[in-house]
């Protein structure tokens, strides 16, 4: 704990944002936003179909490229009529994260990951609790439903990504 080092002598700053290195992003994708509809348990997981409609509205209102990200034991089928990058090694996915104009997805690595490179951050959470696990040192905006995470509307996260595109569009990132 920061508070424990500072009685013993250790000075107080802040804690900068993590950090990653990556090759140079997809040039064939443009405008891209990553999404990450898996999570390691059901409570976690986002219903597939919302994920699909936030991706065409994505795709059709505010110009994003929809990629879906999936590991090897996810099933990618509800996604079929977007690009999916399913089981790609670590390197490509940073690759691919470094370059996100946003990133959609449940509470999972992935989300952090997006955050190490500054991507502004839509996070879906369940029973996890966000204060802990949210990404952070990101423009983000945090959804979450304690009791259910289907309870979260997908209206509600069209309007975050919304949100977050008029501030990246009025503040252009830098990757780190």
């Amino acid at each position: 704990c920061s508070s424990d080092l500072f009685w013993m002598g250790v000075p107080q700053r802040e804690i900068p944002r993590a950090k990653l290195a990556a090759s140079a992003a997809p040039h064939d994708l443009g405008n891209y936003v990553v999404i990450h509809p898996y999570a390691s348990l059901p409570e976690k997981t986002w219903p597939a179909d919302r994920f699909v409609d936030v991706a065409r509205e994505l795709r059709q209102r505010m110009g994003y490229e929809p990629v879906f990200l999936a590991g090897p034991a996810d099933d990618p089928a509800p996604f079929a009529e977007f690009r999916v990058w399913r089981n790609a090694p670590l390197a490509e996915v940073k690759s691919l994260m470094s370059g996100a104009s946003l990133f959609v997805g449940n509470d999972s690595g992935p989300a952090h990951v997006a955050a190490a490179f500054g991507a502004p951050v839509v996070v879906l959470f369940g029973p996890s609790n966000p204060v802990t696990w949210a990404p952070w040192k990101t423009e983000a905006r945090v959804m979450t439903s304690r009791e259910d995470i289907a309870r979260i509307q997908t209206a509600e996260v069209i309007e975050a990504a919304q949100s977050l595109k008029a501030k990246v569009n009025a503040c252009p990132r830098v990757n780190a």
